[in-house]
């Protein structure tokens, strides 16, 4: 292999290893972490929701305890830290007592919308998270290939050795050699800025 590919793809494996993949791993983790915090809340929302609702069937026009008030402000304020993004939770406000405490069946109205908003952030959370899957195992599979060329000097980096490694890459960076087997294109991947490949959501 030439010196100048060698250090090239060289180049390509720090950059992934030490810049891409790492970030792709955070930002996993930190949609990992919102996803956990947003299924909690959506089990304490429910749980709050369901003593409201029986409360509301027998006296819709009752004020809430001041214990119940402090449970439902506490949730209203960590649902709209974690789905801000919401334009139907964004408008929501925590209740602030102006003489009398609200009536159940405000309470009851607010933390169905509550609830809805959450199930839409656990959607959303759920599909960034797959895609962050995705790109972090093309990340991990381009990483994997260089390093078998780069460190394991293997002249050919087919799908089966690939595969033997668990590594997956796109099908654009496999191309057919002479037997009509898949190996990996190095030259299309010499030609690709990994940084801008990555910044768009595959």
């Amino acid at each position: 292999m030439p010196a100048k590919k060698r250090d090239n793809l060289q180049a390509q494996l720090t950059q992934l290893n030490t810049e891409i993949i790492p970030a792709i791993a955070t930002s996993r983790q930190q949609i990992h972490d919102k996803a956990k915090r947003v299924g909690i809340l959506v089990s304490v929302a429910r749980g709050v929701y369901d003593e409201s609702d029986k409360l509301c069937k027998k006296a819709p026009a009752e004020t809430v305890t001041e214990l119940a008030l402090s449970h439902i402000n506490h949730v209203i304020h960590e649902t709209k830290a974690v789905a801000n993004d919401d334009p139907f939770i964004a408008r929501l406000n925590e209740f602030v007592p102006a003489g009398e405490n609200p009536e159940q069946r405000d309470v009851v109205l607010v933390l169905r919308q509550i609830i809805q908003g959450l199930e839409r952030t656990a959607n959303a959370t759920t599909a960034e998270l797959d895609v962050l899957d995705k790109r972090l195992e093309m990340a991990r599979g381009l990483s994997q290939a260089i390093a078998l060329k780069v460190e394991d000097e293997v002249d050919e980096v087919t799908q089966e050795i690939l595969n033997r490694y668990g590594a997956r890459v796109p099908a654009k960076f496999l191309e057919c050699d002479a037997m009509g087997d898949p190996v990996f294109d190095f030259d299309l991947l010499g030609r690709t800025d990994l940084a801008v490949l990555f910044a768009t959501k595959q």
